[in-house]
């Protein structure tokens, strides 16, 4: 399942996504998961975006979200409110959970038949307590591999092919979104699939080598699920939308950004460096109170 890979040619391709292309979707998504894509870059700290605080926490098993999923997938949404926070201890989670038992488990959005992306599109009108940006999160989360994440900035990617704007575009979003996954319309998707969950567990063996991880989960040492299409469809559009789709202002934005995170991580050095010398330098009897 973990086999390691070596990139190939059929890694390197862009991805449709609506009415718009992802340039280099693997190098985007290795960024995000904090895979550092040079020996230089391995210096420095991996880059912490959410991945550690959503996709490595522990997903559930069946049709019953934790307060845990709603805090991860808060850390994903802006729109999370404490009001947001009390509906799903008070009558949302039990609320989800019905409707999930109509939701088939095992299936790819891709592969879903009509009736199944019908009752996918329904999410929607499930509640109008929470934003369908964080209530989509905390379903993805019972099945990462069938329900799409929604967020304002991919609807809009559609939206000369879907009716109507903003949350009320979620039942034709849905099928676009199947579609954009398959392998028909971007035939690399799953290829890199494979790359990243090689990369993802290479990197967790070298992490764990010394000592385990301390993750939020009740199995600390266990690996983390690879990340379905969904996901991976999910990150490189947010990582194309924070350095631009267009060239030259993607390289740009994203040259900008390692500098930015080398001049971190130079500063810290020095700073760690200085206390370091600091506290070598110091003279013990200075502790020493004489009465």
């Amino acid at each position: 399942m973990y086999e390691q890979v070596v990139p190939g040619e059929h890694l390197i391709g862009d991805w449709r996504i609506g009415l718009t292309t992802i340039y280099d979707p693997l190098v985007l998504i290795r960024q995000y998961c904090g895979l550092n894509y040079s020996d230089r870059e391995r210096e420095m700290a991996p880059e912490t975006w959410a991945f550690s605080y959503f996709d490595e926490v522990a997903f559930p098993d069946g049709d019953l979200a934790r307060p845990i999923d709603v805090l991860a997938s808060s850390t994903l949404s802006a729109s999370a409110r404490f009001e947001h926070l009390e509906f799903f201890v008070d009558h949302g989670f039990d609320l989800l959970r019905r409707w999930l038992q109509e939701v088939p488990t095992g299936i790819a959005l891709d592969e879903a038949s009509e009736e199944v992306l019908a009752k996918v599109g329904t999410l929607n009108q499930l509640t109008s307590e929470v934003p369908l940006s964080l209530l989509s999160k905390v379903a993805f989360r019972l099945r990462p591999s069938l329900i799409p994440i929604y967020e304002a900035s991919t609807a809009s990617l559609y939206r000369k092919r879907t009716d109507g704007r903003g949350e009320a575009s979620w039942p034709a979003l849905v099928r676009e979104i199947a579609k954009d996954t398959s392998d028909e319309v971007n035939p690399n998707i799953g290829h890199v699939q494979v790359q990243i969950t090689s990369d993802l567990a290479e990197n967790w063996r070298r992490r764990t080598a010394d000592e385990p991880v301390s993750r939020p989960t009740d199995e600390p040492d266990l690996m983390p699920p690879p990340p379905s299409k969904l996901r991976l469809f999910d990150i490189a559009v947010f990582m194309a939308g924070q350095f631009g789709f267009h060239e030259p202002e993607r390289m740009t934005r994203m040259s900008d950004h390692r500098e930015h995170r080398w001049r971190l991580h130079d500063e810290r050095l020095r700073d760690r460096q200085a206390r370091a010398s600091a506290v070598s330098n110091r003279n013990p009897w200075d502790d020493v109170v004489f009465d």
